[in-house]
């Protein structure tokens, strides 16, 4: 059929059409041809069609998302495969809009189980540094946050410096969305103090210094064996939590970006204040030009 047209143009479109106009009944069968066409097309040189191809799979899903499931198998499978930069960033994207739309604990449960799998071995440092931002943005929001931490902290001790300075920032999210998380990962950026790269070693010394102070203002205090699950509090930052105000919190309204936050952060470690007891906050920050 024209799926199978030597013209790619003229195969991409009937896959795509077949896709648009599926019943929920034949999504299975369609996602196998699917499959076998984005097989097809590897190595070509020609990612474009193939992110068609990745763009209907979504509308599909959005239509009959009770199939989320089938759908994320068949883009996981293609993130293992053969495909360039601009190819895998269109399904992690896919991925990550679907898992949004739908918004539902297994749908977050299992893209990010699938996300986990892929960044154990991702070939483009950019898109490792994309998939922990995910990981770190909504892994600490689902239901088994301490699941994904092990995956993060992978990427802290197996890769180069750009995603190791990525896979810390994700940990301290997890530690600042999550207090019973803290003493663990506590100890794991405390690792990345003596890494050989500054970014690296910056990051983790305001994480551990904020966290650190966090824990010693509202410490954790774990309920006790046997409660029931309703009288077992929320895992959540307290009102003012020093740790959830930095790292989770919106841009301060003294600073234009989280570059000039970071600046001034760099500064104030560079004072006398630094070594002072009281409490980092934001109005204690020094104010830094805005670089040309």
């Amino acid at each position: 059929g024209l799926m199978s047209d030597p013209n790619g143009e003229t195969a991409t479109l009937a896959v795509t059409s077949l896709l648009k106009t599926a019943s929920e009944g034949s999504v299975d069968r369609l996602l196998r041809r699917a499959s076998a066409f984005l097989s097809d097309t590897r190595g070509d040189g020609d990612d474009e069609r193939r992110i068609d191809v990745v763009r209907s799979l979504k509308r599909l899903c959005l239509s009959y998302p009770t199939r989320h499931r089938s759908v994320s198998t068949c883009l996981s499978n293609f993130l293992r495969d053969e495909g360039g930069y601009e190819f895998k960033r269109s399904i992690v994207d896919v991925m990550v809009d679907l898992m949004t739309s739908i918004d539902s604990p297994e749908t977050t449960s299992s893209t990010l189980d699938h996300l986990c799998e892929y960044v154990e071995d991702c070939e483009y440092a950019a898109l490792s540094t994309h998939v922990l931002h995910v990981l770190g943005r909504h892994g600490p929001e689902s239901e088994r946050p301490a699941r994904y931490v092990r995956f993060v902290y992978n990427r802290v001790i197996l890769e180069n410096a750009t995603v190791r300075a990525a896979a810390v920032s994700a940990l301290t999210k997890f530690a600042a969305r999550r207090p019973s998380l803290r003493p663990s990962i506590l100890g794991l950026l405390r690792g990345s103090l003596t890494d050989e790269d500054d970014e690296v070693r910056d990051r983790a010394a305001l994480a551990v210094r904020a966290l650190e102070g966090a824990m010693e203002e509202n410490p954790y205090a774990p309920p006790p064996e046997g409660a029931a699950w309703d009288e077992i509090p929320e895992d959540a930052p307290g009102e003012g939590d020093g740790a959830a105000l930095l790292f989770l919190g919106g841009m301060p309204a003294a600073f234009s970006s989280f570059e000039e936050l970071e600046r001034s952060l760099r500064a104030y470690a560079g004072t006398d204040a630094a070594g002072d007891e009281t409490a980092l906050t934001f109005e204690s920050l020094p104010a830094v030009g805005v670089v040309a």
